[in-house]
């Protein structure tokens, strides 16, 4: 293997790396670089009440796009589904750069966020299809390499498009990315993974019940109004109604035992929330950075990339250890690192935290999620059968963007509620947890600090609670700490 697969860079797998890497660059320039632009955005087209919809529609359609993502890539191919793909980051990205108003932009964003649903879900199931074992965390690697660059340059390269061509720019840059990397991978994309496809067999009311779900569940967890405590009752309604739909209909959009069975649900689970975990507390890093801290907000926004590059350093390494190393028991590795990383926040964060530990636990976080995500995405590729890989990691996105989520929306609701007790002023909260103001007086920066260290409860719940789920992951698999030595000969 080690002559015929050498590198995943080498002449026979460059132009399919070269396409997933462009595909998930573009995806995290579109979540990353527009938040630098809002600002702009906001001054030209007004209509502030929208404003948070630039981004939350998108967030919306690109996780109700991961339902359908799975079906359709076992169905048509992954490659027919890149190429749809690529077009609905064309339409959108061309009319987003055209809207005449906050509303139209909030329209078109949401198309935009269909795109990055479906090329997510697309990147992810052509590792598991297209790749060799061998190079699948190579590969796996190779994407987070990428989100990292995204993550460091980004928001630099949005500042300079505000700067120059103004914010159009940004969806602008778009339409060649997504260009060449049609143009990379229209043809070198995998198709089924057999002849023998499954059809595209979706039940609409499948989609209806888990789409509702969806949409209103996020809306139960977005704060602690009465509106939101109706909305989360509801939304446990739906959730249960599709469980059952689940047990009695013939092709769910996605079925029960991507969600909860083993090994691919507990596999789906134990990550989903672990993601969940980290990410929730780094949605709010920067404000707690800026408001709690009183840093600038060139270091709060910089403060970001430290999970980052975490998690882009785990990759690497975990990249060659999987060589040797089995999934489950570095998972396992993975929650050693990120639990005590989330105990430090919820310890010892304060108005007064040096910013250095601040940076270091947030690295710490990144090298947690970071091992996480290559050892159980790698044992989902192994575990899946070839025919369901396309469902199987739609429903590994879908269920990391849920948790994702919930959780920032969790962390930035005991914020709200522990700066609002304190200071007694709603609107100002709101305003600060949106980061329209800076620093304020001692007495705003403690409160800040106080509802970012009490925010680390709600992800440290749902780490443990995906540790006990990668615990019984590693009981059930049987896998040892060291591969067979036969397995890892080239």
């Amino acid at each position: 293997m080690a002559a015929a697969d050498p590198s995943i860079l080498s002449r026979r797998w460059l132009p399919l790396t070269s396409s997933v890497v462009a595909t998930i660059s573009l995806t995290a320039f579109n979540i990353l670089a527009v938040v630098a632009a809002l600002p702009q955005i906001t001054a030209e087209l007004g209509d502030v009440s929208l404003l948070s919809w630039v981004i939350t529609g998108f967030l919306v359609t690109s996780t109700l796009a991961t339902m359908v993502a799975g079906p359709a890539m076992d169905a048509f191919g992954v490659s027919a589904t890149f190429r749809a793909t690529m077009v609905f980051f064309l339409i959108g990205s061309a009319a987003c750069a055209a809207a005449p108003s906050m509303l139209a932009l909030v329209v078109f964003r949401g198309v935009q966020g269909v795109g990055a649903g479906l090329a997510f879900a697309v990147a992810t199931a052509a590792i598991g299809i297209a790749y060799p074992e061998r190079l699948r965390p190579r590969a796996l690697a190779a994407i987070s390499v990428a989100w990292g660059v995204m993550a460091l340059g980004g928001p630099t390269l949005a500042a300079l498009f505000v700067a120059t061509t103004g914010w159009r720019g940004i969806f602008l840059i778009n339409i060649p990315i997504a260009i060449g990397a049609g143009a990379l991978g229209w043809s070198r994309m995998p198709p089924r993974a057999t002849d023998a496809g499954r059809g595209f067999e979706v039940g609409a009311w499948g989609v209806a019940i888990l789409g509702a779900f969806t949409v209103v569940s996020l809306v139960g967890f977005s704060d602690a109004s009465v509106v939101s405590g109706v909305a989360v009752v509801v939304a446990a309604l739906l959730g249960a109604g599709y469980w059952v739909y689940t047990r009695r209909a013939p092709s769910p959009v996605i079925e029960r035992r991507y969600f909860a069975r083993h090994p691919i649900g507990t596999t789906n689970l134990a990550f989903g929330l672990a993601f969940g975990a980290a990410l929730g507390i780094d949605a709010y890093l920067p404000i707690y950075v800026k408001a709690g801290l009183g840093y600038s907000v060139v270091i709060a926004a910089f403060s970001v990339a430290f999970l980052t590059l975490g998690w882009t350093t785990a990759s690497l390494a975990m990249s060659r250890l999987l060589d040797r190393y089995s999934e489950t028991p570095t998972a396992l590795v993975g929650f050693g690192l990120l639990i005590p990383a989330i105990g430090v926040g919820l310890a010892v964060y304060d108005a007064n935290t040096p910013i250095a530990v601040v940076l270091a636990v947030a690295f710490v976080l990144g090298l947690g999620v970071g091992t996480l995500a290559m050892s159980l995405l790698n044992l989902l590729y192994v575990v899946a059968e070839p025919t369901e890989v396309g469902r199987a990691t739609a429903a590994h996105q879908y269920l990391r963007g849920l948790f994702q989520t919930y959780a920032a929306a969790m962390v930035g609701t005991i914020m709200l509620l522990v700066v609002s007790d304190r200071l007694g002023d709603v609107e100002a909260v709101r305003e600060l947890l949106t980061g329209e103001v800076t620093s304020g007086d001692a007495a705003t920066r403690d409160a800040v600090a106080a509802g970012f260290r009490l925010g680390h409860a709600v992800p440290l719940v749902l780490s443990v609670i995906g540790l006990v789920a990668g615990l019984r992951l590693w009981r059930r698999m049987g896998q040892p700490w060291r591969r067979k030595e036969e397995s890892v000969a080239p």
